[in-house]
């Protein structure tokens, strides 16, 4: 069995998008969740990362089977983080985009969590985000470590409606 998890950035104006994400990928999987966060329901912007990650890991170590996450932007951190410092097994992650410059700015201790990470993790990421460009985070994260796949896809915005495309990379990259 094999569940997809989805993290689906800081803003709650990504609500319609994931949804839209997991309908296009919910019949290539047993099972999906969306994750909720508790800074949605204050309509705060800054999410609160152990809290967050206290959450995530109570709702994973519950699952039986594989567990695949797709998370987007400052989530890729909450993933990292709970895989790392809760020593959960995860089969697969997909990235879309990943904020290397906000864990950088903020200390994190990505350098040490990317040395620790047992699953393969496929990035996606337009070519011109404004966050951070591809090229600039594919050879800095190349760096830190192998298990990154990383596929660009044309673009200049943070946003990605480009779902079919997202579907279409996760399928042909095998994440199952």
């Amino acid at each position: 069995m094999t569940t997809l998890v989805l993290l689906w950035g800081n803003n709650i104006h990504n609500k319609s998008w994931i949804q839209e994400v997991n309908q296009e990928l919910l019949p290539f999987y047993d099972t999906t969740h969306i994750q909720i966060y508790r800074h949605w329901n204050t309509w705060e912007w800054n999410m609160d990362l152990e809290y967050e990650c206290n959450e995530l890991y109570n709702y994973l170590k519950e699952i039986s089977g594989n567990i695949i996450l797709f998370c987007k932007s400052l989530w890729c951190l909450l993933a990292l983080k709970t895989m790392i410092e809760k020593d959960i097994f995860i089969k697969q992650c997909v990235f879309v985009w990943f904020p290397l410059g906000f864990s950088e700015l903020h200390s994190f201790p990505i350098k040490e969590y990317l040395k620790k990470l047992t699953c393969p993790i496929v990035r996606i990421q337009h070519t011109n985000d404004p966050a951070w460009g591809y090229t600039t985070i594919a050879e800095k994260l190349w760096s830190l470590s192998p298990a990154f796949i990383c596929k660009e896809i044309p673009g200049e915005t943070h946003d990605y409606p480009e779902v079919k495309v997202l579907k279409q990379i996760i399928l042909d990259t095998n994440i199952q």
